[in-house]
């Protein structure tokens, strides 16, 4: 072979060398097997123990039924007194008890069907807010001169009136929601006030509610003339009946005055009104009793 030749041939064996180390540059790297990492497996925590989820709302306000029908009892200026099982609005009638100033008692009418409010009025006469069987066509009457004649006084704007079986107690202009599952509304007095299914007493003033204190076991209140004056229903372990009670904070404090010895405290509802000395109550049988020394003796 002439050197010519071989030189040829040194020379394809390069460029074959080349090609060879080109296509290896070229060819894609491998791919690494993948690195499994541990993980930490946590215990599943109950589902008790998950803390909440904030609300963007926050906590709504809790929702009460509203109350069953009650006995209104307002005394008059002479000592005489009414008496009003308020019925229900959808539910029931109104009815009322007359009390003369001997303790007698006699059924009389009442304007509307059903009572939101019974209250003694600065004269010493009598006002109420009643209204249809519904409780549509709110209406607001003041006593008239004549014996069981009542005064329409337009619709009750500015005071203070619940309906057994509403939808809220109103105050002033606006109604609102049950504060509790009420036992007894008493609008008269110095501010509204509740008394709760616990006991508890609760004030209102410009809608908002504030609790006072407690009339444990208690069944009724309502207000009286004077600067948080109230007095109350109860019942208690070492009174075989009903106990008097009064209050002159709005409800921050009681002082039990007597017991109703064998006085019923069913099966109807029990009410009881004050004005001056004289205090009237009525038990659950629509009997009536009457005090004329502030709850200490009755007959």
């Amino acid at each position: 072979m002439d050197g010519r030749r071989i030189g040829i041939v040194a020379l394809a064996a390069l460029v074959v060398i080349d090609l060879v180390l080109i296509a290896l540059a070229l060819r894609p790297a491998p791919v690494p097997d993948p690195v499994v990492m541990p993980v930490e497996v946590g215990t599943e925590q109950p589902a008790g123990d998950v803390a909440p989820t904030p609300s963007a709302t926050g906590s709504e306000a809790e929702s009460f039924a509203p109350p069953a029908p009650e006995r209104l009892v307002a005394v008059r200026s002479d000592g005489t007194a009414l008496a009003v099982q308020t019925g229900a609005c959808d539910a029931a009638n109104s009815s009322g008890l007359e009390v003369d100033a001997n303790g007698n008692a006699r059924s009389v009418v009442v304007p509307g069907a059903v009572m939101g409010r019974l209250t003694t009025a600065a004269g010493g006469n009598l006002e109420l807010v009643a209204a249809a069987s519904d409780c549509s066509g709110q209406q607001s009457f003041t006593e008239a001169d004549q014996p069981d004649e009542w005064t329409p006084q337009g619709p009750p704007n500015g005071i203070a009136y619940m309906f057994a079986g509403g939808t809220g107690i109103t105050l002033s202009a606006a109604t609102v929601p049950y504060p509790c599952e009420v036992k007894s509304f008493a609008p008269g007095g110095e501010a509204p006030a509740v008394l709760c299914a616990d006991g508890s007493v609760l004030t209102a003033e410009g809608g908002a509610w504030t609790t006072q204190g407690t009339l444990g076991s208690g069944l009724a209140i309502s207000g009286v003339s004077g600067a948080g004056g109230l007095v109350g229903l109860a019942t208690a372990d070492d009174c075989p009946g009903l106990t008097v009670h009064t209050s002159d904070d709005s409800g921050a404090t009681w002082n039990r005055i007597s017991c109703l010895n064998g006085v019923a405290s069913g099966p109807g509802p029990v009410g009881i009104g004050a004005q001056g000395t004289t205090v009237v109550v009525v038990d659950g049988n629509g009997n009536p009793y009457r005090s004329t020394d502030s709850g200490g003796i009755f007959s």
